[in-house]
């Protein structure tokens, strides 16, 4: 969204004495910083109200660009880092991987407040697969066999110490992925950590509050008529 003050300032100045007139290029930088942070104020809100529990990261992406007296223009907008992934909060679409795929949760990640996977949960994960990524023992190829919902047993070639394994079990919903095995009791039985999606598909959920483009203007006319009050009382 744009939005042009410049109408709204030559008629106020067609009232003003050479005094005000000298202080409109301050006065104006003022008002419009104070409207930037307004619009800001709005735009958090209504990320609130629209994104179920956005995380401070994403929060502090609204920024205000401020103006200055000899650049009479302000911005309020997404930081590139959260505009990144917010455009698809916005526009809707689809997004690919940056590689081969894309590392979704899957139903026994540890998630955090936000419905992330926490960062501690990740770094144990990579952890784990780089160890076992290095496992040299002599029973690296031994075959373990689990069975599927359908009754199908399905072989996995890796070692005993191996609980992560990176693949597409046959029989269990979730697809491709990495599966964690659980050995517990007789049955032995496997559960996504993470799965792999070639892309995600997003419907648009934040827009910008309504209404928003007539409130700037009645707070930027308020504000600049404040503004070039209190400079023509300090120019005093």
């Amino acid at each position: 969204m744009q939005k042009s003050f410049q109408s709204d300032l030559q008629r106020i100045m067609r009232t003003l004495n050479a005094l005000e007139t000298k202080q409109v290029p301050f006065a104006a930088s003022q008002a419009l910083n104070r409207t930037a942070k307004q619009v800001q104020k709005r735009m958090l809100k209504q990320l609130g109200a629209d994104i179920q529990s956005p995380t401070p990261f994403t929060q502090r992406g609204i920024a205000v660009n401020p103006s200055r007296k000899r650049n009479l223009i302000a911005t309020v907008g997404w930081l590139p880092k959260q505009a990144e992934y917010m455009r698809y909060q916005i526009q809707g679409g689809a997004r690919g991987p940056r590689k081969t795929a894309l590392l979704m949760p899957g139903k026994s990640t540890r998630r955090n407040q936000y419905g992330n996977a926490t960062n501690n949960f990740i770094k144990r994960i990579r952890a784990e697969l780089a160890s076992q990524a290095g496992f040299t023992g002599p029973r690296r190829n031994q075959l373990q066999q689990f069975r599927s919902k359908n009754g199908k047993v399905k072989q996995f070639a890796a070692a005993e110490a191996d609980r992560l394994f990176v693949g597409k079990p046959v029989g269990y919903d979730g697809g491709a992925g990495i599966w964690r095995r659980i050995n517990k009791g007789n049955r032995p039985r496997i559960v996504q950590v993470f799965s792999f999606r070639d892309e995600a598909k997003y419907t648009p959920r934040y827009s910008m509050p309504q209404g928003i483009d007539r409130d700037a203007q009645e707070i930027f006319i308020d504000e600049f008529k404040k503004a070039l009050a209190a400079a023509v009382a300090s120019a005093r």
